[in-house]
């Protein structure tokens, strides 16, 4: 009996926790060894986790009278003043018991049931190294020593009190009698005992009840646990797959940015060169009619200043003649009505390229192109062929038939506004004019050049905006047909 339970105790094998999951590695180990020592227990105590140690692997100051588990960090309350845990009564006795069926050597500790032997004269193990070396002295010679198996061992446990055999098993105390004990137990106690045999088959079936418990829930945590590592790949996966996605995600919107920065970036220097080759053009013509001027200023300085009376009303009348020419030679006095402003609608630009990845963006306030556009053109008919739709763009594209739309749109406002300030300008001399002639004051003809010189700058304009819409026509027909292919 004590055989089999010695036998049976050696061969239980449990994993240690990996620290991170709670599942059990490494391999299966002794039950009866301690995870930090690694050596059988010595004075082992339990923790509220159920994981056994020693008292000197877990003894020292612990703060607020909590002990964490090394294994699984779960913490234990510890009682009051107590330093320790609870012992372990249970592990302390199967240690116990496998010392007596598997005891260390007497000289080196060393435990190897299938190669130690036994000196029945000194009553202890010998292991085959200290048999040989140290037990073979002529002092040893009488002594009887056979091999652990053949050790003969009390099958019949005795009563320490009495000294006789266990014979009697109570169920209420949870211990074995003997014969003395049994007569000294009370009558009505007794009807509890029953003998070692009847035990010993009674808790031999709830042991193998409450194993067959144990393995279930072992298989239910193992399913468990194979379950969450399971979920864990699919998340990891899920990770992974949103990783993924959202790299795409970025990569796309970063494509279309730089697409977008790229068109408007062409689309303002287009302007700026338009603009600029205006400008320079106008430089050019006033940098031609400054040195003339120039001239002339000094012409009539030296004039007045150095011809006598005569001399200048000789030559007065034709000189005067010469400036009236000067002056009508269409030189502008001063600057043309031209904004120096750049603008490019690349919020909208912007809006509409990171439309698919951002959603719907707000409709702008309609300009003043599709102003024009949409009072010059009757409305489509509500029927239209595929082909008729293919061939006409839409307002949310971007191509380069959309980016010309914008820019003769800015250009129109521009207009617009150099249009309007000359009525403005043309309102006003009117009413000077009005005010001058109530007076009777001679009129301002300086004014009215200069009234003249800018609508003929403006038309000039317009004449070139109209030479560069013909132009741009055929480009727009040549873009529309690569779309429409």
């Amino acid at each position: 009996m004590a055989s089999s339970a010695g036998s049976a105790v050696d061969g239980i094998g449990v994993g240690e926790n990996d620290g991170t999951t709670g599942v059990t590695g490494g391999g299966p180990r002794n039950p009866l060894i301690c995870g930090i020592c690694h050596d059988y227990y010595n004075e082992p105590c339990l923790l509220s986790c159920f994981h056994t140690f020693c008292a000197r692997c877990i003894r020292g100051p612990h703060l607020e009278g909590k002990l964490s588990c090394p294994m699984c960090r779960q913490q234990t309350q510890l009682k009051d003043g107590a330093q320790l845990p609870p012992p372990d009564q249970l592990i302390r006795q199967l240690v116990e018991l496998a010392n007596s069926e598997n005891p260390p050597c007497a000289n080196c500790d060393k435990r190897d049931k299938s190669t130690m032997y036994f000196c029945t004269t000194c009553g202890q193990a010998l292991c085959t190294h200290c048999r040989e070396h140290t037990h073979r002295a002529k002092m040893f010679s009488t002594h009887e020593v056979v091999h652990m198996s053949k050790c003969a061992k009390d099958t019949q446990r005795r009563c320490s009190t009495h000294g006789e055999q266990y014979i009697m098993f109570s169920q209420s105390a949870k211990c074995m009698l003997c014969a003395t004990c049994f007569r000294d137990t009370p009558a009505e106690a007794r009807i509890h005992c029953v003998d070692i045999e009847s035990a010993w088959q009674q808790a031999s079936k709830k042991m193998e009840r409450a194993v067959n418990s144990i393995c279930e829930l072992q298989a239910g945590v193992k399913d468990g646990l194979l379950a969450l590592n399971s979920q864990l790949d699919e998340l990891r996966h899920s990770l992974d797959s949103e990783k993924r996605a959202l790299n795409t995600f970025c990569q796309g919107m970063q494509e279309a940015i730089t697409k977008t920065h790229g068109n408007v970036l062409t689309e303002l220097q287009r302007q700026f060169e338009t603009k600029e080759r205006m400008v320079r053009s106008q430089l050019f013509s006033l940098g031609n009619a400054l040195p003339v001027l120039q001239m002339h200023l000094m012409l009539c300085t030296a004039f007045t200043s150095g011809a006598t009376k005569y001399q200048f009303l000789e030559l007065a009348h034709p000189m005067l003649e010469r400036l009236s020419r000067v002056a009508q030679l269409g030189h502008p006095s001063r600057p043309p009505l031209l904004t120096a402003h750049l603008k490019t609608n690349y919020k909208n630009d912007f809006a509409r390229a990171l439309q698919p990845y951002v959603g719907q963006v707000q409709t702008p306030k309609e300009s003043l192109y599709d102003q024009t556009h949409t009072m010059s053109q009757p409305d489509p008919p509500v029927i239209q062929s595929s082909k008729a739709a293919q061939r006409i763009p839409t307002k949310s594209d971007s191509g380069p038939f959309s980016n010309h739309c914008r820019t003769f749109d800015t250009q129109l406002k521009e207009l617009n506004q150099q249009l309007h300030t000359v009525k403005e300008r043309l309102g006003e001399l009117h009413r000077d004019v009005a005010l001058l002639r109530k007076a009777n004051t001679p009129p301002l003809g300086t004014r009215y050049e200069h009234v003249a010189k800018d609508c003929r700058v403006l038309e000039q304009q317009l004449e070139y905006h109209q030479m560069e819409l013909e132009r741009l026509r055929h480009v727009f027909r040549s873009a529309l047909g690569r779309t429409t292919v």
